[in-house]
């Protein structure tokens, strides 16, 4: 996986497209890309925590492109991101980023991978 060719992808709250994303966004590229599962499009206030998990197989350990959701914030699951090769990638307000996942641990409530 490319890493810097989602870099540039500006913040967006509420976006969905390579104009713009939120972390739910910027990761729906990113798995849409990767692996060309669809997530859908949610538009709600907090679309990590809107996630139907019923589309996701939860796994015991992170595998290079799992989806990583993290707590946070008043809906619990706060915020959505993408593991790669031991790195969260995810959006925050001031645009793309990448971190050691080993530093985030104690956020992350769980990998997931897309079903089917």
């Amino acid at each position: 996986m490319n890493i810097g060719r989602y870099l540039g992808i500006p913040y967006r709250k509420g976006g969905r497209g390579w104009d713009g994303a939120d972390c739910y966004g910027f990761a729906r590229i990113i798995i849409h890309e990767e692996t060309g599962f669809e997530m859908p499009i949610l538009s709600g206030r907090s679309s990590a925590a809107e996630c139907d998990f019923r589309m996701y197989e939860k796994l015991d350990h992170p595998e290079d492109l799992s989806l990583a959701f993290l707590s946070g914030g008043p809906f619990g699951i706060a915020h959505v991101a993408v593991y790669a090769d031991g790195l969260i990638i995810h959006m925050s307000e001031s645009g793309p980023c990448c971190q050691n996942a080993s530093r985030l641990r104690r956020f992350i409530r769980g990998y997931y991978r897309p079903r089917g």
